[in-house]
């Protein structure tokens, strides 16, 4: 069903970002990308074809709505995230219903298809629940308009017009990450210039909402590299490697990973601050420990927070004329009756 005319690009942004954002589970990645068959591929092209606008769509209100987004750099983000919408609301052509059956076209909930004019439309849209104050924050309300990534597949009648089209897909995937592999930095230009402009926050309340508004977008980049990586993987020809769904390895060493993260943060503390020898980092973690995760993440976020650790502890240890570095701890707890992980980095900086 096609509802009122797009007539203009903040119309569209509108009309997207109308429609909450659908949750993808780890455990829903790996149970629909263990057999990667071409159909199953297809509706997973066309979900995320569907989701990325919306998602992209959220993050542009966001700039738009923050006093960040005034400032040049975010404006650059901004309209590389508008570039990317664009490219993806346009990218299935009108599909002919004579390519699969009918009742196999209506098996995308997801995806409205425009009809064989130069007229746009879309689709009617159930109204965000986020947007409402009723709304407890982090829970959904759902509805009928609730898409998921795990649903019956099968491969009848696929034609090679629509097995094309993901290729199609993944070769925008690619450059949709491409044009944003430089966000995470041009951000943080746009937090100096801010604050530059601003002359600082000055109030501990507006640099908690500073954390907080960077947090939620960089956990939606994140979040949308992540499904990115995923389905090219299970899209690849090649076989995966041993243990893996797409990116995801079932069997994460986890102390391996850590030691990695700690070998490569301590090279850095020692070469920036010209130490012969780093603050000693102990790592407490079962060594048979294996958990289902994207080993080069992990080990990016490990990277990250053990080099913020050691400069705290280099800095206050200098500052303080100590001549001993305390140590650093990381504790990997395995949470009862879950499947889940925690790790903890302690420090004394």
């Amino acid at each position: 069903m096609f509802a009122r005319k797009a007539t203009s690009v903040a119309e569209k942004l509108a009309h997207y970002a109308s429609f909450p954002q659908t949750p993808v589970s780890l455990h829903q990645m790996i149970a629909f990308g263990q057999d990667p068959s071409p159909g199953k591929v297809l509706r997973a092209a066309k979900f995320l074809a569907d989701e990325f606008p919306i998602r992209l769509a959220h993050r542009i209100r966001d700039i738009d709505n923050s006093a960040l987004g005034q400032t040049p750099s975010f404006a650059t983000v901004r309209k590389w995230y508008l570039q990317s919408f664009e490219v993806l609301i346009s990218l299935f052509p009108p599909v002919s219903v004579h390519l699969t059956p009918a009742k196999e076209i209506s098996s995308f909930p997801t995806i409205k298809l425009p009809p064989s004019t130069q007229r746009i439309f879309l689709p009617t849209a159930t109204p965000n629940p986020f947007n409402s104050p009723a709304a407890p924050l982090g829970r959904e309300t759902g509805g009928s308009q609730r898409r998921f990534y795990v649903s019956p597949t099968t491969d009848r009648s696929w034609t090679p017009e629509l097995l094309e089209l993901n290729s199609q897909f993944i070769k925008v995937l690619q450059g949709v990450r491409k044009r944003h592999d430089s966000t995470v930095y041009r951000v943080a230009y746009g937090v100096r210039e801010f604050l530059r402009k601003s002359g600082g926050n000055g109030a501990q309340g507006a640099d908690e909402e500073l954390h907080d508004w960077l947090d939620r977008f960089y956990v939606s980049r994140l979040s949308m590299r992540f499904l990115i990586g995923q389905h090219m993987a299970i899209s690849s020809p090649q076989p995966p490697p041993p243990h893996h769904v797409g990116i995801i390895n079932e069997q994460t060493d986890i102390a391996s990973v850590l030691k990695d993260a700690i070998n490569k943060a301590s090279s850095v503390c020692e070469e920036y601050y010209a130490l012969h020898r780093a603050p000693r980092i102990v790592l407490n973690c079962p060594s048979s420990l294996r958990f289902a995760y994207v080993p080069g993440h992990l080990n990016h976020i490990a990277f990250e927070i053990l080099k913020n650790s050691l400069r705290a502890t280099v800095e206050k240890t200098l500052a303080s004329d100590d001549e001993k570095f305390p140590e650093i701890r990381i504790d990997v707890i395995e949470l009862p009756a879950t499947d889940q992980i925690a790790i903890r980095v302690s420090d004394q900086g």
